[in-house]
Order: C-alpha cells, then structure tokens, then sequence
C-alpha cells in the first residue's frame, strides 16, 4: 500500500502520478516497465518516488486497486435486478456489447484492463488482486443467483463448482477479446457478444429433460 505521504497529496496529483503508472505498466507489464519512465512521464523526481511507494511493486499494486475503480465506474454497474426470464440473456449480450465498443473506443482502456486481469490472475492474494478477484466473484455470484431465483441457470450442479466454471470461461474469453479488440471490425463487436453471450448460456441454463 502507498505510504500515508502519498495519500496527503492532492487528488490531481495523485492521479497524474498513478495514470502515469497505468500508462507504462498497460503498454509493457509489469517486468518489462521501467520505473524511471513512469518517474518522467508523472514528473516527479525519483526521491519523491520512494517517498510515496515502497517500491515498483507496491506502485503496482496501487495503480490496480486504482484502475479498478475507474473501470468499474467507466463500463457502469453490471445489474440484473430488473431482469426478467424473456430478457435475463439479452441484459448480458448488451453489457457485453456496449462494454466491447467503448473498450475498442479508448485503446488505452484496453490495456489497462489487460494489466488488471493478468495480475489479478497471477496474485490473487495480493492487496489489488484480492480488490479484482473478489469483485469479478461477487459480480458473477450475483449473476449466477438472480439467473437461478428465474430459472434461466441450472442448480443441477454445486453452485461453488458452476462459480469456478463460469469464472474460468470468462477469464479466457476476456483474454481473448482484449487481445484482439482492437483490429477488430466495429460491426463484429456486436456479433462476438451475441456468440460469447450463447457460450455463457450453453454452460448456464438448465439441462434440458
């Protein structure tokens, strides 16, 4: 976590410093970023650097608690409160949709979800991978118990085990989205979220008799 020297800044500041951090661990990752270019890009001098972090992996792990928040109020609430039966899968194909568009509208946006998730993945445990990885579960789980409460998603299987399963789907397909996004034709998008969202369905739905 960052020093409390780092939190007494003020806000701008604080978000120049972490975009600048963003930018740099987006394009390269972690190992390869360097952290005199994050210096140089956030302008500020190297002492203040370590005045404010520990180290290259406590900014790391600052700039994803970070990009977290704002990617979450970037793409908006994933809800399906007021979902129904006939419409619970068209709610999913469109939040799917309109996410895809404006990731592909802001270049940037994508790598930084790139780096969320590949360190999510790697460090779960860690201070902003435990932020990433309980959120992504809590957000599937609310998926997964409101499709059941209206009998679009089976509970023939241990809801612990379609949890994993799901998570593990959606970490592959992200994956591959965000890898491919960008030399994506607009009008695919569209049609990658409707053939993604029928995976989701195939796995999800109750078993026919």
């Amino acid at each position: 976590m960052p020093r409390p020297r780092f939190q007494k800044l003020k806000e701008e500041k604080q978000e120049r410093i972490l975009m600048a951090a963003a930018a740099e661990f987006g394009r390269k990752g972690f190992e390869a970023a360097s952290f005199n270019q994050i210096i140089e890009d956030a302008d500020i001098s190297k002492g203040a650097a370590y005045y404010y972090f520990d180290d290259k992996d406590d900014l790391y792990a600052t700039v994803i608690e970070f990009a977290w928040k704002r990617l979450t109020d970037f793409f908006g609430d994933f809800v399906f409160d007021a979902s129904t039966p006939e419409n619970f899968w068209d709610t999913l194909e469109e939040y799917s949709g309109r996410s895809m568009h404006r990731a592909q509208e802001h270049p940037k946006l994508t790598q930084l979800i790139r780096t969320v998730l590949s360190y999510a993945r790697l460090h779960p445990h860690a201070a902003g991978g435990a932020l990433v990885a309980n959120a992504t579960r809590a957000m599937t789980l609310e998926f997964l118990v409101r499709g059941q409460a209206l009998g679009v998603i089976r509970t023939d299987l241990p809801q612990e085990l379609l949890l994993e399963i799901v998570l593990g789907v959606g970490y592959a397909t992200d994956t591959w989205v965000l890898d491919h996004l960008n030399e994506m034709p607009t009008d695919d998008i569209d049609n990658y979220a409707h053939l993604l969202t029928n995976i989701y369905r195939q796995i999800c739905e109750p078993p026919r008799a």
